[in-house]
């Protein structure tokens, strides 16, 4: 699967959240950057852009399926490094708020919700555009119509101008989406 199809990363650090250093994710990433120059992975938040061309920062280490939440202070850090990668899954929908959200309380708060509630794409994308804002989010375990569906609806209510690409795990693809 080809992540990262017409994208070029500028040299520096990129910050990846929501997905650990070990995962499939971030070994495709180091791999495409190497074809650029020297890439290093690391979880140090103290990483600077001087360790290597391509620095990879992933701090997250999520339990199984789970959206982390970030405070203020830890994006405003990621954001003045560089690039950053947002990584969720789309079984976060219909879940309850408290069992799939680290920092369910703060979460519930920015998409006005409480965490015993249902999580749904609006209250998801409410939380990306206000607090995560990534510069390019992927959605991962896309499959079936309804998953689709979702992926789209999380797309739709996303209120900056972040690109998306859904993962389709039914048929390998990446698929760009597109804010209509």
């Amino acid at each position: 699967m080809n992540y990262f199809e017409n994208i070029t990363f500028q040299k520096g650090v990129i910050t990846v959240l929501g997905i650990k250093a070990e995962s499939e994710f971030v070994t495709a990433l180091k791999n495409y950057l190497k074809k650029s120059g020297t890439v290093m992975v690391t979880t140090d938040k103290s990483c600077t852009a001087d360790m290597a061309d391509f620095v990879i920062l992933a701090p997250d280490t999520p339990k199984g399926k789970e959206f982390i939440f970030h405070t203020q202070e830890e994006i405003g850090v990621y954001k003045s490094k560089g690039f950053v990668i947002g990584y969720i899954s789309v079984d976060l929908i219909e879940k309850e708020i408290a069992q799939v959200v680290d920092r369910a309380e703060a979460f519930a708060e920015v998409s006005k919700l409480y965490v015993t509630e249902l999580m749904f794409p609006r209250a998801l994308a409410r939380g990306i555009s206000e607090n995560e804002k990534y510069d390019l989010l992927y959605i991962d375990d896309v499959y079936g119509e309804g998953k689709r569906y979702f992926a789209r609806d999380i797309t739709r209510y996303i209120t900056y101008g972040a690109g998306v690409r859904m993962l389709n795990t039914d048929s390998d693809y990446v698929e760009e989406l597109v804010k209509l």
